[in-house]
């Protein structure tokens, strides 16, 4: 079972994960109500639909232009709102036929830093959980995969050991984050907790990223869990 990403949000915000302020809105009077309820320079409006490419696509019945929008104040994310909800964005990952965007989900714009790249998968063959790691976030990893494979880490878990800080202070090192190892190495415990609490397949941080404040944030996240657990 996929979650939107403004549940995959709430859930490692629940694990004590740095997210970026913001909320879920149906209606475009949810969206300005949402907006206005926090303070920033600018708002990130994003079409909640469960595929990849959102930022490429287009709305079917009205030809607007791209499922993520960056504006500058409430009045203009009701605007956006309205041009998404209730309509079928198509995507290079959706076909023709597209995703109906039945809500958005509304956060502060951060000031990034960096860009990188964190998962945490089940490799079945190994049988065991493994992180997958860049220096390179923004993109598809497969894209980083075919340009840039040596950016690519991986971490393999033995779940009878569990996580060894050794390994998790080299990531630090390896996604060039020396200075805020702290932050990486409660990031990648928090996660080992969550991806095991709730039975989860994958957790995909895409962009993870370093803010100009010096804290680890993840700014968009994806989270397939097992069907039969509660991720509430």
């Amino acid at each position: 079972m996929k979650l939107h990403e403004y549940q995959a949000g709430a859930l490692l915000h629940s694990y004590k994960i740095s997210i970026p302020l913001g909320n879920v809105a149906k209606s475009p009077e949810e969206a300005l109500a949402v907006s206005n309820q926090f303070k920033s320079s600018g708002y990130v409006v994003k079409a909640q639909v469960l595929g990849g490419g959102r930022g490429m696509g287009h709305f079917k019945e009205t030809g607007f232009q791209g499922g993520v929008h960056i504006v500058d104040s409430p009045e203009k994310v009701q605007t956006v709102a309205k041009q998404m909800l209730g309509n079928t964005l198509v995507t290079k990952q959706s076909g023709a036929e597209g995703l109906p965007c039945n809500s958005i989900y509304i956060v502060e714009k951060i000031g990034i830093d960096k860009e990188l790249y964190l998962s945490l998968t089940l490799d079945r063959a190994g049988a065991s959980p493994t992180f997958i790691y860049s220096k390179e976030g923004g993109m598809s990893i497969e894209d980083v995969a075919h340009s840039n494979p040596e950016a690519i880490h991986k971490l393999k878990v033995n779940p009878l050991k569990g996580l060894d800080k050794a390994d998790l202070k080299q990531a630090a090192v390896n996604l060039g984050l020396e200075a805020y190892e702290d932050q990486v190495v409660s990031l990648f415990e928090k996660l080992y907790e969550c991806f095991n609490d709730k039975d989860c397949d994958m957790i995909e941080i895409n962009p993870l990223v370093l803010t100009k404040q010096g804290v680890v944030m993840a700014a968009d996240s994806k989270v397939t869990i097992d069907s039969n657990a509660d991720f509430r």
